[in-house]
């Protein structure tokens, strides 16, 4: 497909999100910069999505829509890269919205600095609060190694296990891409959880020239009941693949030495989410097999590796405690720890000082 220039095509996955995606729309039908093309793929939705697609296709030139059978965001996404024509591409949640200037100020950006990625700031929104998340470094345009030494480690995860703080979000959302960057190492999403993280590694890999955008143009919506906050069965399973993945396009690269330290600590991490995922209120595993799962979590080899080669000694005493249960098959103690701290969680969330 011929690539056309300064065009860019905003890719935007879609799945019964009919309650949200008018707000999305608008936001992008609103962008001061107009040389764009918006392309809909509706994933198999099962509610007024889909028709919602055709009327905004009536509506408006610059609109493409494809209907699919559901198949997740992920190949979603990809079908979207296969029709993307614009000389840069960008990608909007439908349950989220962008700041009319978003693509006009990234492209400005891209354009100036001749950078194949442009990266912004970006405010998180619940039905609560807002809060603004800035990139975690003051430069404006990092070359290959900037980008190997500032990206790419935090995205992999946080430097101790302490650290919950994400201000390298994996979100493809945040990012205006250079198309040709795509095709030329047939870049493409996988799996459908940390798709994002793992798309973005494997195209931070190959970038050598990135600029960043200091706006908060991107409104990223955190909704109850998502596939990163519901109960996924199996999860250690799915999160050791995305692992796996990882540590691959690590190899591939030639960083495993630099970067292991991070790919531990990402390891422990996942199995503490796992382990975590067994107390979802949702989960309908009796006490018993909910143990019995946690203990096969222990139990695994790359784990109590990866515990050995990290640091300890200046994590607090009570990631300490968790670490030291994971490492003796304590699965009883886990359970009754994490059970104990999202019942705490719970009533410090609906808790609420009256006035005196």
């Amino acid at each position: 497909m011929k690539i056309k220039k300064e065009l860019i095509s905003i890719i935007v996955p879609v799945y019964n999100v009919e309650k949200y995606i008018d707000r999305c729309m608008k936001s992008i039908f609103s962008q001061s910069y107009q040389n764009i093309e918006i392309i809909l793929i509706n994933d198999g939705s099962t509610d007024n999505s889909g028709s919602l697609c055709d009327t905004y296709l009536n509506n408006n030139s610059k609109i493409k829509v494809i209907h699919k059978t559901n198949g997740g965001v992920s190949s979603a996404r990809n079908v979207g890269l296969e029709l993307a024509e614009g000389e840069y591409i960008g990608f909007v949640d439908p349950d989220d919205w962008i700041e009319p200037s978003m693509y006009e100020s990234m492209y400005n950006n891209i354009k100036k600095n001749n950078s194949e990625i442009c990266i912004c700031n970006y405010i998180i929104n619940n039905s609560e609060s807002c809060r603004k998340i800035e990139l975690p470094f003051e430069l404006e345009v990092l070359n290959k190694k900037e980008i190997l030494n500032y990206i790419i480690p935090p995205l992999i995860s946080p430097n101790n296990l302490d650290n919950n703080i994400d201000k390298m979000h994996g979100g493809v959302w945040r990012m205006l891409i250079k198309n040709e960057l795509i095709k030329k190492y047939k870049i493409q999403f996988q799996l459908q959880l940390m798709e994002d993280k793992i798309f973005n590694l494997e195209i931070y890999f190959r970038c050598h020239k990135l600029s960043v955008d200091r706006n908060f143009n991107y409104h990223y919506c955190v909704y109850p009941n998502t596939l990163s906050t519901k109960y996924i069965e199996q999860r250690f399973d799915l999160l050791k693949k995305i692992h796996q993945i990882i540590e691959k396009i690590v190899q591939d690269n030639n960083k495993n030495k630099a970067f292991e330290p991070r790919l531990n600590i990402q390891y422990i991490k996942f199995a503490i989410m796992s382990v975590v995922n067994e107390l979802h209120p949702n989960n309908p595993n009796k006490r018993k097999n909910k143990i019995k799962i946690i203990e096969s979590i222990c139990s695994d080899h790359k784990l109590k590796e990866s515990i050995k080669k990290t640091n300890l000694k200046e994590l607090s005493v009570r990631k300490k405690i968790v670490l030291k249960a994971l490492e003796n098959k304590h699965s009883v103690f886990l359970f009754n720890y994490y059970y104990l701290a999202s019942h705490l969680y719970n009533l410090k969330k609906n808790f609420k000082f009256k006035k005196i």
